[in-house]
């Protein structure tokens, strides 16, 4: 019996060597021998080869902007070219609209950086950056929990995929064939263009001067060797935001509420719930009505204490006390929600929390007028005034039923906003300007800690007079050195103080 022998499929090499008997006029390309890192794999060199050319222009950029320069501008001039660079190495195209969210987002981000080089204003230029990466990681706009894990995952784990990839390439690099003919075709474009960049270099004066700079670097000196390790630590902190698709993960996915612990729900279940709020809800009417008695001054102080020590003695405290309320309330909260009398009862009690973070902003107020206002009392004022929205957010997520996560997204948005107004506050004249026009008991006025707010308090010090800052406590200004460390803050100082000298020359 005849049988007849069929192969299916056809070797690959075979196949492209007789490419020609299909009559096309190319061999079609296929996926078989190309190195991952050419297919979209996480290799160190990523899908689009131009990628590490980004990369690069951005090391050389770190390099002029931050080598042995003051920071300034020049930070918020780099994270706008991060922000560019990371959408020009996106894998997918990039809409007109997508542009301007990203280019809107990192201005804006950045903003409070060309006001002064201030925590604050770092703290907003990276979480730009970090809203742009979350965004191209995971191809949509995510809450800022979810941003603020993308952002720790790239930055903490990225750096350490560099190295390793550059090993991973270093182990796999394999010696060419032809290596002496590829050589030999080198020599005479090379011959040539050494000639003709001489002749350039002695026509040209601007390329003689870059001529006579080249050859006078050394080489393995400690400073070249410090800008090296400069040059390869950006490169390790650059090269993630470059690739992104790697850290495509969606971390705090919704998730089942995880039951409560047999033991712990013989201690908190609706009665003891109730009984709480109940308790709660009659101490704290106690110490709300002690408050608006003693603070609308229809009760006296104990003998022997001051206003100024009853504002500091409950100041704080009571802010504390709020926090804690409000972690309850969200700890309780699934059974709050079952129980129509629970949410009256933390509706109430949330109210006199309310009432007693206004109490402790007005007793704070009275311990300012009795002793002056400080960077710290003013941090204080707006930390209070946080603690309030929060505890509103509380009321609104049991009165909507909305989850942790959103509760924990408003605050942060909450923060963010009052954080990024502050940045542009400029608090130091306005404490200068509070404590002179609030003098402490006996019309004296603290100098030495109004001299000591900073140069930034220079105009309101320098309309005092000579000899009002004790000796050695005279702020001194330094002004920019250039466009690399300029701030808005300190060129509208530098112009103030030239004013005031032009007007006191003969």
């Amino acid at each position: 019996m005849n049988t007849q022998l069929i192969i299916n499929g056809l070797p690959e090499k075979l196949r492209l060597d007789a490419w020609w008997l299909s009559g096309e006029t190319s061999p079609k390309p296929t996926n078989v021998g190309i190195p991952t890192s050419d297919r979209g794999g996480t290799g160190i060199v990523p899908p689009r080869r131009y990628v590490l050319i980004l990369v690069l222009c951005l090391v050389a950029v770190a390099d002029w902007l931050f080598w042995h320069q003051k920071a300034g501008a020049s930070v918020a001039i780099f994270a706008i070219l991060l922000s560019i660079a990371m959408v020009l190495a996106r894998t997918k195209k990039t809409t007109y609209k997508e542009w301007a969210l990203v280019l809107g987002l990192a201005i804006i981000s950045n903003l409070p950086m060309l006001e002064q080089l201030q925590p604050l204003s770092l703290l907003f230029s990276m979480l730009g950056v970090a809203a742009i990466a979350a965004w191209l990681a995971l191809d949509r706009l995510v809450s800022w929990g979810r941003t603020l894990l993308v952002f720790l995952n790239i930055t903490a784990l990225g750096p350490l995929r560099f190295f390793g990839n550059i090993g991973t390439g270093l182990r796999g690099v394999r010696p060419q064939a032809g290596l002496g003919k590829q050589a030999a075709s080198l020599v005479l474009p090379l011959a040539f263009g050494v000639i003709f960049i001489a002749f350039f270099i002695s026509a040209n004066p601007f390329l003689e001067r870059i001529a006579d700079a080249v050859a006078g670097i050394e080489f393995m000196t400690p400073e070249t060797m410090a800008r090296g390790l400069f040059w390869l630590i950006a490169a390790a902190l650059i090269w993630p935001y470059l690739n992104l698709p790697m850290f495509r993960i969606d971390p705090l996915q919704p998730r089942n509420p995880l039951p409560m612990p047999q033991g712990l729900g013989l201690v908190i279940n609706a009665a003891s719930v109730r009984s709480s709020l109940i308790l709660f809800n009659g101490i704290f009417a106690v110490q709300t009505g002690l408050d608006a008695l003693v603070l609308s001054g229809g009760m006296a102080l104990p003998e022997g204490m001051s206003y100024a020590a009853y504002a500091h003695r409950g100041a704080y405290p009571l802010v504390a006390t709020a926090l804690l309320a409000g972690g309850f309330a969200i700890g309780t909260r699934r059974l709050i929600m079952q129980d129509r009398l629970l949410r009256g009862l933390v509706y109430i009690w949330l109210l006199q929390n309310l009432f007693l973070v206004l109490s402790a902003a007005f007793r704070l107020n009275l311990y300012v007028e009795t002793y002056a206002l400080t960077y710290l009392r003013v941090a204080a004022f707006i930390w209070m005034l946080l603690v309030f929205i929060g505890l509103v957010l509380v009321a609104v997520q049991i009165a909507r039923d909305k989850s942790n996560i959103w509760l924990v997204s408003q605050n942060l948005t909450a923060l963010m906003v009052v954080l990024y107004v502050s940045s542009f506050a400029n608090f130091a004249p306005m404490i200068a300007r509070y404590n002179l026009l609030h003098p402490l008991s006996g019309g004296r006025v603290d100098a030495q800690y109004i001299c000591r707010l900073g140069p930034l308090a220079l105009p309101v010090i320098l309309a005092q007079g000579a000899g009002f800052c004790p000796p050695h406590t005279m702020p001194v200004f330094t002004p920019n050195k250039g466009w690399r460390d300029w701030g808005f803050r300190n060129a509208r100082l530098a112009g103030y103080l030239e004013a005031i000298a032009n007007a006191e020359a003969p």
